[in-house]
């Protein structure tokens, strides 16, 4: 295992240290986005990055903070960023174009933060901020804002996560549980079918290619069967290396094979193989008392 940090002398190490999305586009780019370090690209043949760091100077990224990183079907390349809006890479340039003038309101303010970012079965990109959704149109530069109405829930919303699910469903994980976005009526509606996920941090939302979806929490990770309405729980006790997982730290490879983040370490996995022992224990009786007290006691 090889480890790969920050060198303050070495400007080919990593920009910084923390994390916060690491994205193979469809080149086979390794793209690693981090906090207070902006970008950096992987060159596998020197074994070392490229980086590009933040800069008010057209062609840049103009924020520190890259919070996601996502292509589409037409291989756009696009970044999300705290502070700094949104980005699409030029591969041909070797440069960095803004959407803050697209992305703005009527004020004169533009949207800052973007999450999470990918597409949609309208070609759409759903953008995700901390309060709300954004679905952004990039043929056209049109984009529309649907903000989580703050009278639906006593406790502050903060959006972990979303998915647009093969049945063109949207979900959004949030600290209090999971909502499923209404587009026809624009509204948010709290998913609480299952009280095992009310409450609950949601981390991540995938979907297996049997349509299933599972979330990881911070209390373990949730398989979700829409067709009979069931719902299966895995823990540490299941032999995961925690119960706590890490926000958007989910993945499917092409082979269907789910790899999730957690406070202790990686977990990897076919979700086929994970099967529910339907099976009821052997009861065996180990000890018996009587009013408090053993048999021989008395």
């Amino acid at each position: 295992m090889k480890h790969y940090t920050y060198q303050a002398s070495d400007k080919n190490s990593l920009s910084r240290d923390p994390f916060h999305k690491i994205y193979k586009d469809s080149r086979g780019n390794l793209w690693v986005g981090t906090w207070d370090g902006c970008l950096n690209l992987y060159n596998y043949e020197k074994d070392n990055f490229k980086r590009y760091l933040a800069s008010s100077k057209e062609g840049n990224i103009h924020s520190d903070h890259v919070l996601t990183i996502a292509e589409d079907q037409q291989q756009r390349l696009w970044i999300g960023t705290a502070g700094g809006g949104l980005y699409q890479y030029n591969y041909q340039n070797d440069s960095f174009k803004s959407f803050q003038h697209v992305l703005k309101y009527p004020d004169g303010n533009y949207v800052r933060d973007i999450t999470n970012i990918q597409q949609t079965q309208e070609r759409a990109l759903l953008l995700n901020t901390y309060h709300s959704l954004i679905f952004f149109n990039p043929d056209n530069n049109t984009f529309q804002e649907f903000p989580f109405n703050t009278h639906q829930s006593i406790e502050p919303i903060l959006f972990m996560c979303s998915l647009s699910d093969s049945k063109n469903n949207i979900w959004i994980g949030t600290n209090i549980g999971i909502f499923q976005f209404d587009k026809k009526t624009e509204i948010y509606i709290a998913y609480n079918k299952y009280k095992e996920l009310t409450d609950l941090s949601i981390k991540s939302i995938i979907e297996d290619k049997n349509g299933l979806l599972w979330t990881s929490t911070n209390n373990g990770i949730f398989k979700i069967n829409e067709k009979d309405n069931s719902i299966t729980k895995y823990t540490k006790q299941d032999g995961f290396a925690s119960s706590e997982f890490k926000k958007e730290a989910a993945y499917m490879n092409s082979k269907g094979t789910f790899y999730f983040g957690t406070s202790n370490g990686l977990n990897y996995f076919n979700p086929d193989a994970l099967k529910t022992n339907q099976k009821s224990p052997s009861l065996a009786i180990t000890s018996l008392a009587v009013l408090h007290s053993q048999p021989n006691e008395r």
